[in-house]
């Protein structure tokens, strides 16, 4: 049994008429109001271990990007916290958030070689799903974003039962940084679990935005501290999976294991990675005028018009929902509005508005029909109104920094300077 749930319908059938043109505030607002609703009326709600959940299979990871979808949309809609009983979805929240807390799993952790992981010195780490990172770096964007720190999870039988909301994202902040790989190429890189000693730079992706909420100031983030190491560390991955400006295709682009795997039939350099790369750098600390960063955008910049995401073959943005999340995080990361000549969100959201499905929902792509996965459209749809929401964390940047114009002809053209709201 799923949720029904209306909101925005009219409007939604209003814009359907206008005429074919660029997705303006209005539009993206009618595509937002009812992929929400189609996204509410998916959450599993019959009663047993599944219920405040989303889809069939992997649904840690599907209902933490739900309900970090629900908490921004609270806020952007003018309420402190996403369970004033005023918001549509506070129980689509509510609900989804004890789903998750249910699947938390305590871990010993203990000092690592780059130094101490266990910053509140209770020798325990809380991950879902077993110690998945994909899900735990996900879990932790969903209860950091809840603006309640001093909230008590209320669900019994709960390894973190009892627990305030702001203890549950120390000990997931804690185990993230336990499971940071400290050896080999995959240095600073996060993998699958606790256990990887090969990092990729799509889990890595996931942890670092975790701990990027976790690391803001309200009402996006509990404005933890993060352990330093773990920042000292990721600038060895970064500086890894980066590949080197050498005149090849794939300058300042990002792989997925490794810098530029030559696998036949396997290309891993694509927008996808090098999105999450940007984040990663902004995290990190690099600004926009940081070569590296420069790098990147150029990257970007040279492979837009990249018809598609397959292997072998291009892998740009277009079709691919994640791509498109991975992107605007990076870009938004920096407040930049134009990489070289491209208006880049005019472009993202034309594209996720005029895909957008008439029960409100998104196309599955490639990652809904993953192994394992499952084709539900649950993915497709978070990552779409993530992206339109702008849902990403950002740093104090400067203004007016000219992207390496020997290679972009315009300047890098970013917002007022500071921290602004995402």
């Amino acid at each position: 049994m799923k949720r029904t749930i209306l909101f925005g319908m009219v409007l939604a059938v209003l814009v359907m008429w206008l005429p074919a043109r660029a997705a303006d505030e209005v539009a993206i607002q009618a595509a937002i109001d009812n992929g929400l609703a189609w996204l509410a009326s998916q959450q599993n709600v019959t009663p047993g271990p599944d219920y405040g959940s989303w889809g069939e299979l992997k649904k840690d990871g599907k209902t933490g990007l739900a309900v970090k979808k629900f908490e921004h949309d609270a806020f952007l809609r003018g309420y402190d916290n996403p369970f004033d009983p005023a918001y549509l979805y506070h129980d689509v929240v509510q609900h989804g958030l004890n789903y998750l807390f249910a699947r938390m799993s305590t871990h010993a952790i203990g000092v690592e070689p780059a130094g101490d992981p266990d910053t509140d010195g209770d020798g325990i780490g809380v991950a879902l799903d077993g110690g998945d990172t994909y899900e735990t770096g996900i879990g932790l964007m969903a209860v950091a974003e809840s603006n309640t720190p001093d909230r008590i999870v209320d669900v019994p039988g709960s390894a973190v039962d009892g627990w305030t909301y702001y203890d549950v994202a120390v000990d997931i902040m804690n185990y993230l940084a336990w499971s940071q790989i400290n050896t080999g190429n995959g240095r600073g890189a996060w993998g699958y679990d606790e256990s990887s000693v090969v990092g990729d730079n799509s889990n890595s992706g996931y942890a670092i935005l975790g701990l990027g909420f976790a690391q803001a100031a309200p009402p996006e983030g509990f404005g933890m501290t993060i352990p330093a190491f773990v920042k000292d560390e990721l600038d060895f991955w970064i500086a890894y999976i980066q590949n080197p400006v050498d005149g090849d295709q794939f300058d300042g682009g990002s792989g997925y294991f490794a810098p530029n795997d030559t696998t036949p039939g396997y290309q891993t350099v694509n927008c996808l990675n090098t999105g999450n790369l940007i984040h990663e750098m902004a995290f990190y600390g690099d600004v926009v005028g940081t070569p590296r960063v420069q790098d990147a955008i150029d990257y970007l910049v040279r492979h837009w018009g990249d018809p598609g995401y397959a292997w072998p073959g291009p892998q740009g943005w277009h079709g691919n929902y994640q791509a498109m999340f991975t992107v605007m995080k990076g870009l938004e990361a920096y407040q930049v509005d134009m990489i070289d000549a491209i208006d880049w969100f005019d472009e993202l959201s034309d594209s996720i508005v005029g895909t957008q499905n008439m029960d409100g929902s998104w196309p599955s792509d490639v990652w809904d029909s993953w192994p394992g996965v499952g084709g539900d459209r649950i993915l497709s749809t978070s990552w779409a109104l993530l992206t339109l929401q702008k849902v990403t964390t950002v740093i104090e940047i400067a203004v007016d920094v000219d992207i390496k114009p020997t290679s972009c002809p315009n300047p890098l053209n970013t917002k007022s300077n500071g921290v602004l709201p995402i």
